[in-house]
């Protein structure tokens, strides 16, 4: 999948998808989900006279229902909170599915996107810091974000949230700016002639 856009003679030296526990969508779906449980049973527990289904609604509106007989009894509002809560879900799924971080041993990438795909292709010559950032929640989940800080007039910063085993990814990265660092050597000295002064 990730070979289709390498160069000649370069290949991947790590390559990870982020973790689905790093992405908001996930947990603002989880929340929708608890969500949706808690006013379930709050109803069930207090306002068992007053069971507001699809049917009541239905019957109110004065609709003949085209539901089945088995999603007309569930409840309006807790089930609407659980269908968004799962699409969410299933949306954090996806957006992971279709990410990739890759380090090759010219180049990073970052390749992201569903129907457009957008890929971002940062030469290490332009990587000035690689910093890893943990939070305590992201220690709880195992993972960590990479801040990548361009070395441009705005030192364009690039966050990677959602990394599992954010060091040796992190550890990746270095050795490819090592090796960059090693290939192209240091900059050319100018000459000294004796005088104190350069030729």
């Amino acid at each position: 999948m990730s070979e289709s856009f390498l160069m000649p003679n370069e290949k991947v030296i790590s390559s990870r998808k982020p973790s689905i526990v790093g992405i908001h969508k996930f947990w603002i779906g989880i929340v929708l989900i608890i969500l949706s449980v808690a006013i379930f049973l709050i109803s069930e527990i207090f306002y068992t006279s007053a069971n507001f289904t699809f049917q009541s609604v239905l019957t109110y509106m004065s609709i003949i229902s085209p539901l089945p007989s088995i999603v007309g009894t569930l409840p309006v509002l807790p089930t609407i909170f659980m269908v968004i809560g799962f699409f969410y879900m299933l949306y954090a799924e996806l957006d992971v599915y279709f990410i990739d971080y890759i380090v090759t041993t010219n180049r990073v990438i970052f390749k992201r996107g569903v129907i457009s795909k957008d890929l971002n292709i940062i030469l290490p010559a332009k990587v000035g810091d690689v910093t890893v950032d943990l939070s305590i929640v992201d220690r709880l989940l195992g993972i960590g974000k990479i801040i990548l800080t361009l070395e441009t007039s705005a030192k364009e910063v690039i966050v990677l949230r959602g990394i599992r085993d954010p060091y040796k990814f992190q550890g990746d990265v270095l050795k490819l700016i090592g090796s960059e660092t090693y290939r192209t050597g240091p900059p050319a000295q100018v000459p000294d002639n004796g005088s104190g002064k350069s030729s």
